[in-house]
């Protein structure tokens, strides 16, 4: 079985993964991968019929990776694997240098409202009214019908990974800014990533695809576990288990 990924800085963690375990399974993956975690954009092309990548910065264009080729206008041809993966599918790291809302406010209902709180709340149908639309408007997120559509055609599968959950240590980073929600953010982190699949779900609902999804109990959490730390908290070292765990149970 021949698989391609397609996909962000998340792709490249496993790729990394698959270099070590290739001996261990029995799958063959091409990787296609460029930085932004809200990325890439993927564009269809007819002939031949196949997929490329449109580059929403220099920056994504200069850091173009593949283990098939350095051309970043290399045409993917989908009807040569069995299936697709979408890797990083989701809006990016919560940063504090980014516009955010989870920077400005704390979600009504999530968070313990006996707790002080510098921070003004928000209702939970605000946050996912906000959450939905910036979802569509996400590439990595609009490349499940721009693929899909492709992958039906071709009678190809279809994938997605989403973009992770952090590890425990995101609270000691330079760039952690939700101070606010105290004890509280891991069940905000638990509560918006559930949220934020089903609204993918739904807002692509007329597109075939399966999310390979991590384990319940880190999703509970809403942290990955110290174990897969990495000295960025939204790039956990997960790549291992999502091969051995997902990737390879597709050859089954």
């Amino acid at each position: 079985m021949k698989g391609l990924v397609v996909g962000n800085s998340q792709c490249g963690i496993l790729y990394s993964a698959y270099k070590s375990l290739a001996e261990e399974i029995r799958i063959e993956l091409d990787f296609f991968a460029a930085p932004g975690g809200n990325g890439p954009c993927l564009t269809l092309c007819q002939d031949p019929l196949s997929i490329q990548f449109k580059f929403l910065s220099d920056r994504s264009r200069k850091y173009f990776k593949s283990n098939v080729t350095d051309d970043p206008k290399f045409k993917i041809r989908i009807e040569d694997y069995d299936f697709v993966l979408l890797s990083g599918v989701g809006d990016a790291a919560l940063r504090k240098q980014f516009n955010l809302v989870e920077n400005k406010a704390v979600v009504s209902g999530i968070c313990d409202s006996n707790s002080q709180r510098t921070l003004p709340l928000i209702s939970k149908s605000v946050y996912l009214s906000i959450l939905e639309n910036r979802l569509r408007r996400n590439p990595s997120c609009i490349n499940i019908s721009t693929v899909g559509s492709l992958c039906d055609k071709l009678g190809k599968k279809l994938f997605v990974q989403m973009f992770p959950l952090p590890t425990p240590n995101l609270v000691d980073q330079e760039h952690f800014s939700m101070q606010h929600f105290g004890a509280d953010l891991g069940r905000f982190l638990s509560w918006r990533y559930c949220e934020r699949s089903r609204l993918i779900s739904e807002i692509h609902s007329a597109t075939s695809f399966e999310i390979l999804d991590y384990d319940k109990k880190w999703i509970r959490d809403g942290f990955f576990p110290d174990e897969f730390a990495y000295k960025d908290a939204w790039h956990p070292k997960v790549g291992e288990w999502f091969v051995l765990n997902r990737l390879s149970q597709l050859s089954l």
